[in-house]
């Protein structure tokens, strides 16, 4: 299983999703791909302009795996959230997903911004990508 903070880089004064960095990163694993998890866009957000960000942002991944003809899956937050953190209180969910990654991984190092355990922070994309992974592996989500 991999997985990775989705690529961006800077375009007309905005961040946007890198899809050659994408394209490449999964074409650079040795392993056949089975099957690419991706976190479907919420159905809001606090501004159009991050709903439009997020819809396209998918739009692209889901278009490249089409076109790759990449096996590929939307995971709704909500539902790999309940099956992988269990109750967590209101706005706790980044420290949840953290705990609940470590404790599937203790050893991993990618989970934190910074490698130095006693300023350690979450680095919430790549702990929800590794737990949207396994909650995908653990659904036995395959072609077919």
């Amino acid at each position: 299983m991999g997985y990775t903070k989705l690529p961006s880089k800077r375009a007309d004064k905005k961040q946007v999703l890198d899809l050659e960095q994408f394209v490449e990163w999964i074409i650079d694993w040795e392993e056949p791909i089975d099957l690419v998890a991706v976190e479907q866009p919420l159905h809001f957000a606090r501004s159009i302009q991050a709903m439009r960000s997020m819809a396209l942002c998918y739009g692209h991944l889901e278009g490249v795996c089409y076109g790759m003809q990449w096996e590929h899956v939307g995971i709704g937050v909500r539902e790999w959230q309940n099956a992988m953190l269990g109750y967590f209180a209101k706005g706790q969910s980044k420290q949840a997903a953290w705990k609940a990654a470590i404790k599937l991984a203790p050893t991993e190092e990618r989970f934190s911004v910074d490698s130095n355990k006693r300023r350690a922070k979450p680095h919430d994309g790549v702990v929800d990508a590794y737990l949207i992974g396994k909650y995908a592996l653990k659904n036995k989500w395959k072609k077919g």
